[in-house]
């Protein structure tokens, strides 16, 4: 039997036809903003296999297949690079980390922002993962302001755990220990070049945004059930970029249960 990495306190009490309804509503939800939706089919030899972000790292036109940092999920990696391939196609530069030695990462751990790639030091991403990501980036976008976020002296799995870009101006952040320790790492020069949102739920600070291209959003997926954060959120976006752009809510409590985010469950491609 597969074992999956969790660490969740209530992970053992997963309702497997209860994950399946809320990642089919996941898909609904994506389908609203993103044009071309592809699902990788199920491995029942990789229980976390459904958390697809931390295989692979997304910037501009510059992927990476992650090495990540648990060794049992590693063989989550070759599926999901041939489902890759196939979407970015000759349309972008593909590095692999599997022959990068000691170097880990998780996508988990990565926020690109747009303005700044974010990379969170875990459990999870090495140094040396870092690293290799900022090289793959810069060699085609040298510009970029690359940040490392030194994550290892708090106990939450990723980055994106306590941090979230609403878009290119706005992060939403936790408003609990984790999330002030990463926004304390963050130089001052980081900091000031954002609006800083605080929602007092770390699940609620995770959310997919989708950007319409002009500095606008196109719509928003946020954590369901949690009725402060979503009011907080529903506030920003409706001030900040519209009353009219839709905010999506999902209950997505057996992923939680799963350490899962919403951000885990999918890739996000400019093609």
């Amino acid at each position: 039997m597969a074992t999956s990495t969790l660490k969740h306190p209530d992970g053992n009490s997963i309702i497997v036809d209860k994950a399946f309804a809320q990642h089919d509503a996941y898909e609904h939800a994506l389908h609203q903003f993103v044009p071309n939706v592809v699902i990788v089919p199920a491995d029942d030899k990789h229980p976390d296999g459904n958390f697809v972000e931390d295989t692979h790292v997304a910037v501009g036109r510059v992927v990476v297949a992650t090495l990540p940092g648990h060794e049992l999920r590693r063989g989550e990696v070759p599926p999901m690079a041939e489902a890759v391939r196939k979407v970015v196609g000759e349309k972008g530069w593909y590095y692999n980390m599997a022959d990068a030695g000691e170097a880990y990462l998780d996508g988990g751990d990565v926020l690109f922002t747009g303005v700044h790639l974010l990379i969170g030091l875990s459990d999870r991403t090495n140094p040396a993962g870092a690293a290799f990501l900022e090289r793959a980036v810069k060699d085609h976008y040298p510009s970029l302001s690359v940040v490392t976020v030194d994550l290892r002296a708090q106990p939450r799995l990723h980055l994106k755990c306590v941090v979230t870009a609403l878009s290119h101006t706005v992060l939403l952040f936790s408003d609990d220990q984790p999330g002030r320790f990463a926004y304390a790492q963050l130089p001052e020069s980081v900091r000031s070049a954002y609006e800083i949102v605080w929602v007092p739920e770390q699940v609620a600070s995770n959310v997919l945004a989708f950007p319409d291209g002009k500095g606008g959003l196109l719509g928003v997926v946020a954590q369901g059930g949690f009725p402060t954060s979503e009011k907080i959120v529903d506030e920003v976006v409706a001030t900040r970029f519209g009353k009219d752009v839709p905010v999506v809510k999902l209950d997505m409590p057996e992923f939680i249960k799963a350490d899962g985010s919403l951000t885990c469950s999918s890739l996000l491609f400019n093609c």
